[in-house]
């Protein structure tokens, strides 16, 4: 019994010590962005995986660059309101 409480207290403790690992910076790198008109969306950044050009109604092969930064700008705007009324 001892030894189940005294292993299950150095789990609990190693939890708060410092951490070994050097972090690598995963900043996103859309201060560098230039537009790319051959890429899907011009190339703006914020495609995920598995599905990087998800576009079931085709908005963006008819948008030009500032209709589709308008486009993501609103989708991130509608996606913060989605998860406050959750």
């Amino acid at each position: 019994m001892k030894l189940i409480i005294a292993a299950l207290s150095a789990v609990g403790v190693s939890a708060f010590a410092p951490s070994s690992k050097v972090t690598k910076s995963t900043a996103l790198d859309a201060v560098n962005w230039t537009p790319d008109e051959s890429a899907f969306a011009y190339g703006l950044p914020g495609s995920l995986s598995p599905v990087n050009e998800f576009d079931p109604l085709g908005f963006a092969g008819e948008a030009d660059l500032n209709t589709m930064k308008k486009y993501r700008e609103a989708e991130t705007m509608h996606g913060r309101v989605a998860m406050l009324a959750a």
